[in-house]
Order: structure tokens, then C-alpha cells, then sequence
């Protein structure tokens, strides 16, 4: 009886090693990127908005790669070639995929003015937040940049220390006593940067409703 019970473990054992090895052969063909063709377009550095179609990368899952979007966006001429464009080339695209709308604007992200194309999570009179990732130790590390109507900028990317990071979102918004309160209020976790920098904007543009550019 024991020798049979060994022996039904040990083919269990045999059957489990040869599932993982099969998965671990099958995951890099699933998580591999490809290529997709999608409507859209181009803004061009003297804000011409022109039609054309653009590449985006997908995996197996139909996720579309937006980290190398951040860098660069390959476009289709109307005479069938390409031309891969940086932030400094253009001014900004976006495209249509899976029924979404997505747009991607050329934005400096750190003080030394270096441009990617960043999301625009919200687009308010007052200020506008853009945001874009980095893939770190696989997961997403989050960035963002805001912009004021007078067109200055402030590039937040360490949040090592949540108090430090308010200090200088206070700094910003100094001269909007609700944005303050709110402030001292918000970022009790690194869990809910995302949703309360929203939170912050929302309340600068005295809009609860802006809309997440990119995620409607």
C-alpha cells in the first residue's frame, strides 16, 4: 500500500514538473509583442493635426505596449512608409484601439527639460496632469508632470518621502488654499498617489467630474 502511494506521488510530481516546464516554455511566445495597425494621428510642431495610421505593439493578451510608446511611435505615411518619431519631432499623437481612445502629448519630465510622450490624465483650465510609467523590478513605477495655465511645470518622479513630494505639490499650488488643505489631507500611501494627485487637480480646476483623458 505504501509503495503504491509513493508511486501515484512520484507520477503526480513527474506530471506537475512537466506542466511547469511546458508553461515556462509557452510564457515568452504568449508575452511576446505584436504589431498592430491602428487609426489615428499626429500633431505636428505647428499643431497640424494630420490623419495617419500608427503601430502599436500587443501582447498575446491584446495589451498594448504604452511604456515604449513613452519613447517613440512608428507612423505609416499615406504612401505606405514609416518613419519612427520622438517626443522632439512631433508634438503629440493618439489612435484608437479596442474602442478607446488614447492620446499621447510631448511633455518635458524631469529639470532637465528631457521630453516623452506623456498621458494626459486630466485636462482642466487651471492645470493639467500628465502621467507615464517605468517598468522597475516588474512593476510600474509612476511619474507625473503638471502644468499650469501660465505654462509652468513641475516634474515629480521620487516619492521616496510622501513629505517631501506634498511640500513641493504645496509649493505649486500655493496660491490655492483649497488644493492646500486638500493636500495636507491626502497621500497617507504610496498606494494612492495616482488617485489623489486626480483628486488635487480635480479640486485646481474646481471640476469633480474632469475626465481621465485616457482611461474612458
Amino acid at each position: 500500500m505504501i509503495n503504491k502511494n509513493k508511486d501515484l506521488i512520484i507520477k503526480s510530481l513527474r506530471k506537475i514538473k512537466w506542466q511547469v516546464l511546458t508553461l515556462a516554455l509557452l510564457l515568452p511566445a504568449l508575452c511576446q509583442a505584436n504589431s498592430k495597425i491602428v487609426e489615428g494621428y499626429i500633431i505636428s510642431l505647428h499643431n497640424d493635426t494630420i490623419s495617419r495610421h500608427l503601430q502599436v505593439e500587443a501582447d498575446f493578451f491584446g495589451q498594448f505596449n504604452e511604456i515604449k510608446l513613452y519613447h517613440e511611435v512608428t507612423v505609416f505615411d499615406k504612401d505606405g512608409t514609416t518613419k519612427i518619431l520622438t517626443p522632439e519631432d512631433i508634438k503629440g499623437f493618439g489612435f484608437t484601439y479596442k474602442d478607446k481612445q488614447f492620446s499621447f502629448i510631448s511633455k518635458p519630465i524631469d529639470k532637465e527639460k528631457k521630453l516623452l510622450f506623456v498621458e494626459p490624465l486630466i485636462l482642466g483650465p487651471k492645470a493639467t496632469l500628465y502621467m507615464y510609467k517605468e517598468l522597475s523590478y516588474m512593476t510600474n513605477e509612476y511619474h507625473f508632470t503638471l502644468e499650469k495655465q501660465d505654462g509652468s511645470l513641475l516634474c515629480l518622479s521620487d516619492f521616496s518621502s510622501l513629505e517631501n513630494f506634498k511640500e513641493k505639490l504645496k509649493s505649486f499650488f500655493a496660491d490655492d488654499k483649497d488644493a492646500l488643505t486638500l493636500i495636507d489631507l491626502s497621500f497617507r500611501s504610496h498606494a494612492r498617489i495616482e488617485r489623489d494627485m486626480t483628486k488635487i487637480v480635480q479640486e485646481v480646476n474646481n471640476d469633480k467630474n474632469s475626465s481621465l483623458a485616457n482611461r474612458e
